[in-house]
């Protein structure tokens, strides 16, 4: 054997061993998004119960009851609660539409945006909320598409 042979094979071995190692990394960044999207879809659900849940204590119900009907009647701490609840709910649909597995299409997203905003004081909130520029443009575009949409 000569030694270009033997440089030729080492070549060969070496590009083997490579490319075997970048299927390796392929495969093994693909299970870890796929873990990454489950612990994410998780750690939503996590906090979307959290979320009912805090909001449907009496003492947060009763302002998200009255502030859904006439978000002007809302004293300053019941307007600053009620605000922090459709903040929260505009935040999780922004996400949820960009980052879901829940539906392939936006239909059901847009629905429950829907159905979230059907009450006066919800969407006078939101109003207000985008008056004083504290929901991002992003967030609104989602929420402007759903409102849009068509049932």
């Amino acid at each position: 054997m000569s030694f270009q042979f033997i440089t030729l094979i080492s070549t060969i071995l070496g590009t083997i061993s490579i490319i075997a190692t970048l299927i390796f990394l392929v495969l093994e960044l693909r299970r870890n998004l796929s873990q990454y999207k489950s612990a994410n879809l998780i750690n939503r659900d996590n906090q979307f119960y959290n979320f009912t849940n805090f909001w449907s204590m009496e003492e947060n119900l009763a302002v998200v009851l009255k502030g859904r009907e006439n978000y002007s009647s809302l004293d300053e701490a019941e307007k600053f609660k009620f605000e922090n609840y459709i903040e929260n709910r505009v935040r999780m649909f922004a996400f949820s539409v960009n980052s879901s597995r829940v539906s392939d299409s936006l239909e059901f997203h847009n629905s429950r945006i829907k159905d979230f905003f059907k009450f006066g004081g919800s969407l006078e909130c939101y109003n207000v909320l985008l008056s004083r520029n504290v929901i991002p443009n992003v967030w609104d575009k989602i929420i402007q598409l759903g409102l849009k949409s068509n049932p």
